[in-house]
C-alpha cells in the first residue's frame, strides 16, 4: 500500500510504503484532522488470474475474488507518521466501497461511518461462484477505533438499516 500526501501546489511532501500480507482491493480510504484510515479488506487480488484475464477476457477468472477466511482489518496512521505507527483492528470479514466521514473525538477516539457491505459484492469466490445468494447490500455503520488505548478493539453501531450506496455529507462541512 503506497501512501502520499500531495500540497495544494501539487508537490508531493510525504511518501509512506506500508506492508501489508496480501494485494487487497482497497478501493477508498478516509482521513481526519489528524489520522488517515486504511481498509484492508478480504477482496483479494490474484496476478496470474490477471494476466490469464489480460489474455482472454472471456475464458479468464475475475482476478479479484472474495475470500473472507484472509479476514478484515483497518489501519490508523497518524496522517504524517510513518508505517510502523499504524495501529490495526481486526474486524468481521466485511467490504467498504464508499466512505462518509471520518473526524476525530475530544478523547482521542477516531470514528467512521461508511456503507458496510457484509460480503464483497461484484466479486466471486475463488471457484467463481457468487459471494452470496442473494445481492448483498450496504447499510450506513459507524466504527469507533481508540488508538490511544492498551487493546485493537472497536465498536460498530448500526446508523441506518435502509440499504444505499454512496453516501454524502454536507460539503459545507468538508
Amino acid at each position: 500500500l503506497e501512501y502520499y500526501i500531495i500540497e495544494p501546489d501539487g508537490t508531493m511532501s510525504h511518501r509512506e510504503t506500508i506492508a501489508t500480507p496480501r494485494s487487497t482491493m482497497i478501493h477508498d480510504f478516509q482521513i481526519t484532522e489528524t489520522d488517515a484510515i486504511f481498509w484492508d479488506l478480504p477482496v483479494v487480488f490474484d496476478l496470474d488470474l490477471a494476466i490469464q484475464y489480460i489474455n482472454d477476457p472471456l475464458a479468464g477468472a475475475m482476478p479479484y475474488q472474495w475470500k473472507p477466511e484472509f479476514g478484515s482489518r483497518i489501519g490508523v496512521m497518524p496522517l504524517a507518521g510513518g508505517a510502523d505507527r499504524i495501529q490495526w483492528f481486526d474486524i468481521d470479514p466485511c467490504y467498504v466501497f464508499h466512505p462518509m466521514n471520518a473526524f476525530d473525538t475530544a478523547d482521542g477516539k477516531v470514528v467512521c461511518d461508511m456503507m458496510k457491505y457484509p460480503v464483497a459484492p461484484l466479486f466471486p469466490a475463488p471457484d467463481g461462484r457468487p459471494a452470496s445468494g442473494a445481492p448483498p447490500k450496504a447499510t450506513l455503520v459507524r466504527w469507533t477505533f481508540d488508538p490511544k488505548g492498551a487493546s485493537d478493539s472497536f465498536s460498530e453501531r448500526p446508523l441506518d438499516d435502509h440499504a444505499g450506496e454512496f453516501p454524502r455529507l454536507d460539503e459545507r462541512f468538508t
